[in-house]
């Protein structure tokens, strides 16, 4: 096959088929399960590259029952993590290979224009934004609950299909037909979407029942968990932030909107203003204006707010827009010594102390409108 310095318009278009095909086999494929035959022989195969016996596989149907499966064959005492063995080979036996004959058989400008249609594409959905997510939650929870966690193996769809979804599309295109490769994405289209190796078992994980996500790709279930496993492990996301699962599912009307005013969390309460809506919070919590500013570097408007939180204790709180996300707002305690709006912002921004809001003069309001930035993120 000759080297292709420029993909022709079909092969421009399989670039969209392949990305797409991908993302619906992990997003849109709710009523398929586990391949667990194609799996079997994945595990087989992958413990084969470390050489290593072919173990036991072992099947749950969410990730934290993956973490305690450990525990049932054990504790995890007497068995060995062999993940990254496994990994090392499937990268110097099947990356390095399909790397270097992809590299030999098409251009610079291809290779960059296939990893940013596809692969960046592909990961930036699936690991950046659901994969990590999920990680991090069930380690989080591990630790929460004393127990020892297991490192994953890191050898399912979700951590894979960037780096897949590239080498599947010089595949199908007919540059590369490596036997290895091959063998290595039946495994990952089994639908295997968590794993943990060990000496003489592996655990693997189902699919979930779905995974449901915002206009804008981000894990999202307003009344309902964001994914939802086989057993009934839920994970519950606003907007792509993770929130405790009553914040999810409790109707915003039934919401109390001073939730949003004492949540610790900025992220956290971002979702919560932006779910119960700004202007009720505000209202139900009997919020007084005591002072509007508006930012002449930015042109952004700042309110100082007054209210009862708790058993009747009064807070200040400053009232403004996120400054990348329209109709999205933020309400941040500051000091009751705050008289200014524009004082509080420049005590949440560390331009003024607490003990100087009581006597600002008019030169120091100078001094700090002078150091507002110019712009903000």
């Amino acid at each position: 096959m000759a080297r292709i310095k420029k993909l022709a318009p079909n092969q421009e278009d399989l670039m969209a088929v392949v990305r797409d095909d991908w993302l619906d086999f992990i997003f849109k494929n709710d009523d398929q399960v586990m391949d667990i035959t194609a799996a079997k022989n994945g595990v087989a195969f992958l413990y084969g590259l470390a050489n290593l016996k072919s173990p036991r596989v072992i099947i749950y149907d969410s990730p934290m029952a993956c973490q305690r499966g450990v525990y049932d064959q054990g504790h995890g005492q007497v068995y060995g993590q062999v993940s990254d063995q496994v990994r090392g080979q499937v990268y110097g036996q099947l990356g390095d290979q399909v790397y270097d004959q992809v590299r030999d058989q098409v251009s610079n400008q291809v290779y960059d224009q296939v990893s940013n249609q596809v692969s960046d594409q592909v990961s930036n959905q699936v690991y950046d934004q659901i994969c990590d997510q999920i990680r991090s939650q069930v380690y989080d929870q591990i630790r929460d609950q004393k127990l020892k966690y297991f490192t994953p193996a890191r050898r399912d769809v979700l951590w894979d299909a960037g780096w897949l979804s590239f080498y599947d599309y010089f595949n199908r295109l007919g540059v590369i037909n490596h036997a290895g490769l091959n063998k290595y994405l039946a495994y990952a289209r089994s639908g295997v979407f968590y794993s943990i190796f060990r000496k003489d078992f592996a655990i693997l994980c189902n699919r979930p029942m779905y995974i449901n996500r915002d206009e804008n790709n981000r894990l999202h279930g307003d009344g309902k968990p964001a994914i939802l496993w086989r057993d009934g492990w839920s994970q519950y996301f606003l907007h792509g932030v993770r929130v405790p699962a009553d914040y999810a599912l409790t109707p915003a009307g039934k919401l109390d909107p001073k939730l949003a005013l004492t949540e610790k969390n900025a992220d956290i309460q971002r979702e919560l203003i932006r779910k119960i809506g700004p202007e009720r919070v505000l209202t139900e919590a009997g919020a007084k204006e005591l002072d509007d500013w508006e930012d002449p570097n930015t042109g952004f408007k700042y309110r100082l707010m007054e209210m009862a939180i708790g058993d009747n204790i009064q807070r200040r709180y400053l009232y403004f827009q996120h400054a990348s996300m329209p109709g999205i707002f933020y309400t941040k305690p500051v000091p009751p010594e705050t008289k200014k709006a524009f004082h509080g912002r420049a005590w949440i921004l560390s331009l003024v102390e607490r003990e100087e809001l009581d006597h600002i003069t008019i030169g120091k309001e100078a001094e700090i409108i002078a150091n507002f930035p110019t712009r903000v993120s």
